[in-house]
C-alpha cells in the first residue's frame, strides 16, 4: 500500500518511469541481437559447403573448388563472401543429412546465401576390378536401392537447408566419376572405366532430378572435367590417386559452378539480395 501511494503525484511517478526506462535500456544493451534467417552481417555474404572429400579439397595443396567459388562470388555480387566448409572426407548422403541437424551447422545455414552440396559418390561403392556397383561383371542390380536412398537423403537435406534459410540458393554438384578416372581407371581395364562412368551417369541423373524437384541449381561436374561430349581425358585435372581433383580440376569445378549460378539466374538473385542487404 505504501508503494502504491508513492506513485500518486507527477514528480514521484516521473522518477519511477525514469528509473524503469534506464533499467530497460541497460538490459537491452546486454542482450545480443538475433539474426533472422538469411540476415547477414554487414559486408559479408555467407557460403556453406556440404558433402564429401571433393568440396573439402582433399589431398590438394590448393584451394578447394568451394573456396574458389566463394572468392569469385564476392566480386560478382559486390560483397565479400565468407565460406564455412562443413564437407567431410568420406561422407555419404546419410552423413550429410545427419550433419545438417546439428545446432552449430543450423546456425551457419541460417546465415547462408549460398549452399554448395556435393555428395553421393560414397553411396555407391564400386567393385575395384569391374567398376560396377555389384561384384558381378556387367551387373548393377545393387544400384537401384542405393540411388533410391541417395534421392531420399538429398531431398531431405535440401529441405532441412531451406527450413534453416528459406531464401538461400542451393547448388547440387554432380561428378565426373564416382570412382577413379583417367589413367588410373584405364590401368584397371577398359571395362572398369566404362562401367564406372555408367554408374556415375545414374548418380548424376539422381542428383539432377533432386535439384529440379527442389528448385535447386544443378552443376554438371561431368562436363566440367570430361567436356560436353564426355570425350575429354581428365587425367591432367586429377591427383595421382585418379580420384580427387588437383588445382586445375578444382578450378574447372569452380568455373562450372559459377556458370550454373549465372545461367540459372541464381547469380543475379544473389547480386540483388546483396545490394538490398546493404
Amino acid at each position: 500500500m505504501t508503494w502504491a501511494r508513492r506513485l500518486v503525484g507527477w514528480p514521484g511517478a516521473a522518477r519511477v518511469v525514469a528509473v524503469v526506462v534506464l533499467v530497460v535500456a541497460a538490459v537491452l544493451a546486454t542482450v545480443p541481437s538475433v539474426r533472422s534467417p538469411h540476415e547477414l552481417a554487414p559486408g559479408e555474404l555467407g557460403v556453406v559447403a556440404l558433402g564429401d572429400s571433393v568440396p573439402t579439397g582433399y589431398g590438394c595443396d590448393c584451394d578447394s573448388f568451394a573456396r574458389m567459388v566463394a572468392d569469385r562470388l564476392g566480386p560478382e555480387v559486390g560483397r565479400p563472401a565468407r565460406l564455412v566448409n562443413e564437407a567431410v572426407n568420406g561422407a555419404s548422403s546419410g552423413d550429410v543429412l545427419a550433419l545438417v541437424s546439428h545446432t552449430p551447422v543450423v546456425s551457419e545455414l541460417r546465415q547462408a546465401s549460398l549452399v554448395l552440396l556435393m555428395v553421393g559418390a560414397n553411396d555407391v561403392p564400386l567393385d575395384h576390378e569391374t567398376g560396377s556397383a555389384c561384384a558381378a561383371v556387367g551387373r548393377n542390380s545393387c544400384l537401384a536401392p542405393r540411388l533410391s536412398a541417395l534421392r531420399a537423403a538429398l531431398s531431405t537435406t535440401v529441405g532441412e537447408v531451406r527450413d534453416a534459410s528459406p531464401k538461400s540458393v542451393v547448388a547440387l554438384v554432380g561428378y565426373w566419376n564416382v570412382g577413379v578416372d583417367g589413367d588410373e581407371a584405364r590401368s584397371r581395364g577398359e571395362d572398369f572405366l566404362a562401367n564406372s562412368r555408367s554408374v556415375t551417369r545414374s548418380v548424376n541423373a539422381t542428383i539432377a532430378d533432386v535439384a529440379r524437384s527442389t528448385g535447386s541449381v544443378y552443376v554438371d561436374g561431368a562436363a566440367a572435367l570430361l567436356g560436353p561430349d564426355g570425350s575429354r581425358d581428365p587425367t591432367p585435372d586429377l591427383q595421382d590417386d585418379g580420384d580427387h581433383p588437383d588445382e586445375s580440376g578444382n578450378q574447372r569445378l569452380a568455373a562450372a559452378t559459377m556458370d550454373a549460378l549465372a545461367t540459372s539466374g541464381a547469380l543475379a538473385t544473389l547480386r540483388e539480395r546483396s545490394v538490398a542487404g546493404r
